[in-house]
């Protein structure tokens, strides 16, 4: 009888979970993350600079964590749950992040007794479709928190070609016509941004803990060619997979973890790919601990909704931070909703997650834009409704401001300027800024540009030019702006994007110091007189040099000048090279010598009122002025002026910079 009970107790002690609630919690907060948004903590992933192969183990170190949490020797969920595993084929299309996180969420609903197989295709249509870049697992879990996947039977895959065309649209109902049943998660982590030497018990302990209690997670690891030989190895199911040391790598990949194991003094995961029932063992393979940085895992709980857990939750929106991210505060630390702002029949949505460091004793949470909010059109946005994630809870917002109820959005179009640097002078100097909005009907919505990040005053003055190609921003500079610019500081301008948070471009201006380097003032430009130019022939501008070229040290300098170009009723657009030799001495009538890119025919040639300075050239400024230029004023669009050429044979010929005026047209 004594046996028997011996027998008992030692059964029941194995049956007990391997570690206790508070156990657990403690070893969550420290090495793992909550990931409530996307965007919340910036590329949320492996990072490809990163090298995890300094990650090492020790056997008896892993040996004492089986001992100590009374874990198996080894462990199996697929063979200890005995289910049939859900292997999949992702074809040619980089969707290894949904198949890996529906396959793991799927086998966690069964061990809460729901047999279901999850469909990849949905997030992939739905939500990123992009078969070229694929997406982070981080990014993969919090996707099946904010918008779920439906069955397999319901949305088959169908996106093995690879190519992002082939991706069929997002459906509102199942292949049969029936309406979705959508299957969510909760409560996703990752072991990411704790993944260091320090911390790898602890974390190793986290996985094998998560696999006995919960089921399988994600892992995403760094792939190298010999990775690849798994495919066609012989005896697979006996190798355990060490990285050679010396293959290239080629890429992330994401798998789930289903169970670990140890053989020949080596402890080993166990991985179910996606690359069909012929990689390796039927599908799963064998990689040894600290490869690959394979304990960098992502996993969440499944979603069971029975309508008891439903609440009513009072956020206060507190402020909007630099990042344009909206804070809250809450009664609970663990808040998921979205907010959604209104223009018109156009929608913005952010996604609103909890504290990421609850250690920190508030519950503070952070509102971050979601992905398909940028594809939204240009204007004030104005918040209209909030709503929870899973339905599960009500959320009231309270506004502490009504400046926070509304922002102004001014897109995601290319403002860039021509050359890395400019210099202006005076007032009535110009920028240019290339401008390439988003489609044809923003072209005059044109976002602010400032003369830097630090600066909260835009220019004033500013218009945009049709240049056919593309749009320039033209903008005057004012003589109070003047103080914006100094030749020392050499920041670059930068452009409102959303909630006055500017965007810097790569170009930068600079004021030009008149002490050392001059302005070429042109006053009127000649040539032949014919309506023809061949590549060959040459435009003369004349102008007037003020200030000093005492700093000039090249025998030449190079720009740009825009020109419009009037032939048989319509319009064209184009630039010139000019080539500036150095001046000996300040004087008038300073002849610079043009040529145009391509041989044109033409009634008249229009010159504009802006410049672009060729890249690595000395300081110095050009500005057009606006005055007649010899003959009839016109007030076209183009800001410049007409002529009748007269007569002139210095004619110049420049080989330059083609390529890289081809490059910008190109845009």
């Amino acid at each position: 009888m004594k046996s028997i009970f011996i027998v008992f107790l030692l059964l029941f002690y194995y049956s007990q979970p391997q570690l206790t609630n508070e156990e657990r919690n403690n070893l969550m907060k420290k090495v793992t993350q909550l990931i409530s948004l996307e965007s919340l903590f910036g590329p949320m992933g492996i990072d490809e600079e990163d090298d995890d192969r300094t990650i090492t183990y020790e056997v008896s170190k892993i040996k004492n964590i089986i001992q100590n949490n009374n874990f198996p020797s080894s462990y199996n969920y697929i063979e200890d749950q005995k289910i049939s595993p859900i292997i999949k084929d992702q074809g040619s299309c980089g969707s290894c992040w949904s198949f890996s996180s529906s396959s793991a969420l799927a086998y966690r609903f069964y061990k809460k007794g729901i047999k279901v197989n999850l469909s990849p295709q949905y997030p992939l249509s739905c939500y990123l479709r992009d078969c070229d870049n694929g997406d982070y697992i981080i990014d993969a879990q919090f996707n099946l928190v904010k918008n779920g996947t439906v069955e397999e039977e319901c949305m088959p895959y169908s996106s093995k070609s690879g190519k992002n065309s082939d991706i069929e649209q997002c459906p509102t109902k199942c292949k049969d016509g029936s309406d979705f049943k959508k299957y969510y998660s909760k409560n996703a982590y990752t072991t990411n941004f704790h993944y260091k030497q320090e911390n790898y018990y602890d974390i190793v302990t986290l996985i094998m803990d998560q696999l006995i209690t919960y089921g399988p997670v994600q892992s995403q690891i760094r792939i190298y060619k010999d990775f690849s030989a798994l495919n066609t190895a012989k005896d697979c199911a006996n190798i355990i997979y060490k990285y050679d040391g010396k293959s290239e790598y080629t890429g992330s990949h994401g798998i789930v973890i289903v169970g670990y194991g140890e053989a020949n003094n080596q402890y080993y995961w166990i991985i179910q790919n996606s690359w069909g029932s012929g990689f390796c063992d039927k599908g799963f393979a064998k990689i040894e601990f600290a490869q690959l940085g394979i304990e960098k895992v992502s996993f969440s709980q499944p979603y069971v909704d029975d309508n008891s857990s439903k609440k009513e939750i009072s956020i206060t929106i507190t402020e909007v931070n630099e990042y344009c991210n909206y804070i809250f505060t809450s009664p609970n630390s663990e808040n998921y909703f979205e907010m959604f702002f209104k223009n018109g029949n156009s929608n913005m949505y952010f996604q609103c997650g909890s504290n990421p460091n609850p250690d920190s004793g508030n519950n503070n949470g952070i509102c971050s834009l979601s992905q398909r909010s940028l594809l939204n059109e240009k204007g004030t946005y104005t918040f209209s409704e909030s709503g929870a994630l899973l339905n599960e809870d009500e959320y009231k917002l309270d506004f502490t401001s009504e400046a926070l109820r509304k922002f102004q959005y001014y897109g995601v179009d290319t403002l860039e300027l021509y050359t890395n640097k400019i210099y202006i002078s005076e007032e009535g100097s110009k920028i240019s800024v290339i401008y390439i909005p988003t489609n044809e009907d923003e072209k005059n919505k044109y976002p602010k540009i400032y003369p830097n990040s630090k600066t909260n005053t835009p220019l004033s003055t500013c218009s945009i030019e049709d240049f056919g190609p593309f749009y320039l921003i033209v903008c005057t500079i004012q003589s109070s702006e003047l103080s914006y610019f100094s030749a020392s500081n050499n920041l670059p301008l930068a452009y409102d994007l959303l909630c006055s948070n500017k965007y810097e471009m790569t170009g930068k201006v600079s004021r030009l110091d008149k002490s050392k380097y001059p302005i070429f003032r042109i006053k009127s430009f000649y040539i032949e007189d014919k309506s023809y130019l061949d590549k060959d022939d040459g435009i003369i501008l004349l102008a007037d040099i003020e200030g000093s070229v005492s700093g000039l040290k090249n025998d030449y300098n190079i720009f740009y000048i825009g020109i419009k170009i009037e032939r048989s009723s319509r319009f064209e657009y184009n630039y010139m090279g000019c080539q500036i030799d150095r001046p000996k001495k300040i004087q008038n009538d300073f002849e610079i010598k043009c040529n145009v890119f391509d041989s044109i025919s033409f009634n008249k040639i229009y010159l504009g009122q802006y410049y672009f300075p060729d890249e690595d050239q000395e300081p110095f400024e050009v500005i057009v002025e606006k005055k007649d230029f010899q003959g009839i004023e016109d007030k076209s669009k183009f800001g410049g002026d007409s002529i009748k050429f007269r007569n002139s044979n210095s004619l110049y010929n420049i080989n330059i910079y083609i390529l890289l005026l081809l490059g910008l047209l190109s845009l």
